[in-house]
């Protein structure tokens, strides 16, 4: 509007400006009370063209005045913007660094200086005291964490106003302290209300760890598996520590034991370190072809000759085994499992001289505790005292 009526004024100027060039002479007469002023119309129309122009001028000097004030606010307004993300800056970037001690000061004096506190829905006021709580948290002040934490209330549930955070906050610190229940405790209302947060899951995960509920952390660590939102080598050894703890609680109880198979979904029982596990505890119930079974199936899956200890113990059918271990081997180099696992079946099956022979190979290439004894039986079976007393005391070194 304001150049609008700028270029009316310059047009009527210009007008003004060749009427005036154009007038020959031309006069214009005022008359004021008595008195009469004659100019030529040149004359005249230079004069309006100045009076508007100090009218104009008058009118921006007082509204420029006017204005004062509100630019003396926005001013104050803008320094304060500055000097508040400036200290915002400052408690994160503090919290970083870790200076917890200091982000707990300057906290307090950001809420003291700015006031924002006074409204809890403010995201900048939920980061500060989630930030101080944390800090205070590290610190072990206890109560300045509860201080904080307790400024997180009162929200009502809405997406911009972040109302899990402080639950979550509670299930961090509970963690910490090794509290799972109460971590639990804190996490129920979020994972009921969006079982796809994932840092919640995660959460839930190292809780029910620490309660000891071992199905529960096979479960969510699937679900995790499920949308890639954990480390595989992590998931393996979660559920290597979740499937050795169901495996004690059983205490050789067969029924148990097959409880915590059915726990195990896909290829999780397939797994090296679970089939494993799996497989002792099967053959310490005395069940050798289904630990063999489950050992064929890993090796099958991913091929890993740990396993093959475990499969040497599996004394379901020797010579079927000592084939497929042959089988095996012809596209394998020797390693101590497979000799070991040769060696074992040829023993087995009453081939002392060949179960020599390949507990020798397994020595030579790792000596351990078990293949010096299984030698020094042998020794001492053939009547070789001196060398049976040899491996034992090669086994105790190793012990």
């Amino acid at each position: 509007m304001t150049r609008l009526l700028s270029a009316v004024m310059g047009l009527a100027i210009l007008l003004a400006v060749l009427l005036g060039l154009q007038s020959q002479g031309a006069a214009v007469s005022i008359w004021v009370g008595g008195w009469r002023l004659d100019m030529a119309l040149s004359t005249a129309i230079v004069s309006l063209i100045v009076i508007v122009g100090l009218l104009l001028g008058a009118l921006r000097l007082l509204r420029f005045v006017g204005d004062l004030p509100g630019f003396f606010r926005r001013q104050r307004a803008h320094h304060k913007e500055v000097r508040r993300l400036k200290a915002l800056a400052e408690l994160v970037l503090d919290f970083s660094e870790g200076r917890y001690a200091r982000v707990t000061k300057e906290a307090e004096d950001y809420d003291h200086d700015f006031g924002l506190m006074t409204d809890v829905r403010l995201p900048v006021s939920r980061l500060v005291a989630s930030l101080a709580a944390r800090a205070a948290h590290t610190l072990g002040d206890f109560r300045l964490r509860e201080q904080w934490l307790s400024r997180l209330q009162g929200v009502e549930v809405g997406r911009d106003h972040h109302p899990q955070l402080k639950s979550l906050l509670i299930a961090e610190f509970a963690l910490d302290q090794r509290n799972g229940q109460t971590a639990l405790h804190a996490l129920e209302p979020i994972l009921k209300g969006d079982r796809k947060h994932v840092y919640a899951m995660r959460l839930s995960l190292k809780a029910h760890q620490l309660a000891g509920e071992w199905a529960e952390v096979l479960r969510i660590l699937r679900l995790l598996e499920n949308r890639k939102a954990i480390a595989p080598l992590l998931a393996s050894k979660s559920r290597e520590r979740a499937v050795e703890a169901l495996i004690q609680e059983a205490s050789g109880h067969i029924d148990r034991v097959r409880d915590t198979i059915g726990l195990l979904k896909g290829d999780e029982l397939h797994e090296t370190g679970v089939a494993k596990l799996i497989a002792h505890a099967l053959l310490a119930c005395g069940q050798q072809r289904e630990a063999r079974r489950i050992v064929e199936a890993s090796l099958k899956m991913t091929w890993d000759d740990s396993l093959l200890v475990a499969y040497a113990d599996c004394e379901d059918d020797p010579r079927e085994q000592e084939g497929k271990l042959e089988e095996w081997g012809r596209t394998r180099v020797m390693t101590y499992e497979m000799a070991w696992a040769r060696g074992r079946m040829s023993l087995v099956q009453g081939r002392t001289e060949q179960a020599e022979s390949f507990f020798e190979r397994a020595r030579s290439l790792r000596p351990t505790v078990r293949v010096c004894l299984a030698l020094a039986d042998l020794a001492e079976r053939r009547g070789d005292a001196e060398r049976a007393r040899a491996l034992w005391h090669q086994a105790a070194a190793l012990a």
